[in-house]
């Protein structure tokens, strides 16, 4: 029997304040109000992610939805929200009693609209300037804003601002990154639409033995996994979970899943796994061969997460590999006794693919 939408849209995890997603039709759902956004945007911006937030510690409910989009010298976030922002929200806030801060005022008329138009100002000590400026105006109950760095003209703010309309399937095509990086795996139709990018169903366990429970879920790209030895390498993508256990707070057990045979094929032969380090350079980690549940698994040395680049006051981490089918999956445990580590994996180890037509 199929899952029905309302089983598929139920939160994995707990906090539901604030939720990302890489695409306009996902926004749409977990926002709960429907929203407009603009058609047109400037040459060379695309859509980012959108963020979604719920909050109700103000008078009234909040729910924002904010929209991020780039090119190469413009950031510009979009927001829809139920809640008007109050006047004092506008001024530039710092702790710094000298710095010199303005807010000039002005209202443009788009489309029979009236957006007020805030350029805040803040001169700092040292001569550092900083200036923003933001569009807002209200439509059919909501409240939108536009706010950017390296502002755009303000008869490109107006192309956007007329070109508001409702999203349609056009839109939510436009709508996509399927770039975006930790792209948050929220429910299960998030599992099913990542699990067709990263080309398999996962293993999907929201528990493990010992009091481990999953806390976040994400897709990534390998750079994350181990070291990618090709530009192909660097686009695979990887899918991650987090696990912790509330009695051990420092301890915490990322799996992540890859479809990749090469990783352990390479470890049988060399004896050693690739990562990269923060500055990109490649460093080795001995592996050891184990038996665990009838399962060919490969152990690291204890290793830091950036080598000779890590603090040597960083707890060691430990690493393990196995490969089922064409699907490599690799499991750090920070600060998880070694006996401990071994359950964990023998558990995992008989963990099967999630069937998503259940």
């Amino acid at each position: 029997m199929a899952v029905n939408q309302d089983e598929k849209m139920r939160p994995l995890f707990g906090d539901t304040s604030s939720r990302v997603t890489n695409r306009l039709e996902k926004a749409e759902r977990l926002a709960g109000f429907p929203f407009k956004v603009p058609s047109y945007l400037p040459s060379g911006v695309t859509y980012v992610n959108s963020n979604i937030l719920n909050s109700n510690e103000s008078e009234s409910s909040e729910n924002t939805v904010m929209h991020l989009f780039r090119s190469e010298n413009i950031s510009l976030t979009i927001i829809g929200s139920t809640v008007e922002r109050t006047e004092e929200s506008f001024k530039v806030m710092s702790d710094d009693s000298s710095v010199d801060s303005t807010l000039s005022k002005e209202q443009i008329s788009v489309k029979g609209k009236s957006v007020k138009v805030n350029t805040r100002t803040a001169t700092f000590e040292n001569g550092t300037v900083y200036k923003d400026v933001v569009y807002h105006w209200s439509d059919e109950g909501l409240y939108y804003y536009i706010q950017g760095v390296a502002p755009l003209e303000n008869k490109e703010i107006v192309k956007i601002v007329e070109s508001f309309q409702a999203p349609n399937a056009e839109l939510r095509k436009t709508y996509v990154n399927h770039d975006f990086l930790n792209s948050d795996i929220l429910d299960l139709e998030d599992l099913e639409y990542f699990s067709g990018m990263i080309g398999f169903a996962p293993a999907f366990p929201l528990e493990l033995p010992r009091g481990y429970k999953a806390t976040e879920a994400y897709v990534n790209k390998k750079l994350n996994f181990s070291y990618p030895e090709n530009e192909e390498d660097k686009h695979k993508r990887t899918i991650h979970i987090t696990f912790e256990n509330p009695e051990k707070p420092n301890t915490i057990v990322l799996v992540a899943q890859i479809k990749d045979k090469s990783i352990v094929e390479n470890m049988r032969k060399t004896k050693k796994v690739p990562f990269e380090r923060i500055d990109g350079a490649k460093f080795e980690v001995p592996v050891t061969s184990l038996n665990i549940s009838g399962q060919e698994v490969f152990r690291t040395a204890p290793y830091k997460i950036d080598d000779t680049l890590s603090s040597q006051k960083e707890k060691d981490n430990y690493t393990y590999f196995w490969l089922k089918e064409d699907v490599c999956y690799k499991v750090t445990f920070k600060e998880v006794e070694a006996e401990v580590q071994q359950q964990l994996v023998a558990a995992l180890v008989k963990e099967k693919a999630i069937d998503l037509k259940k």
